[in-house]
């Protein structure tokens, strides 16, 4: 779901002409939804609760998301 979701919200954005989506942040009633792409095939999908420090939580996910790709880079026998 997602992927669904990134691919939409990519379809959106390059339609209006936005660029291409640095993450998709959805507020539920009961907290929030953040997906990040992390190397092209990869989601990072973070669950918040309902009132997050926006900014610490996307300094987290950055943080969060090159870590992801450090380690994804050494199993796949790059960098």
């Amino acid at each position: 779901m997602g992927a669904t979701a990134l691919g939409t919200a990519t379809r959106l954005c390059g339609e209006l002409d936005r660029g291409a989506p640095r993450r998709l942040m959805i507020e539920g009633e009961r907290g929030n939804v953040v997906i990040m792409s992390v190397g092209g095939e990869l989601l990072l999908i973070a669950l918040s609760s309902e009132n997050p420090n926006l900014g610490l939580l996307f300094m987290e996910l950055k943080r969060a998301a090159r870590r992801v790709e450090e380690v994804m880079g050494k199993r796949r026998g790059g960098k």
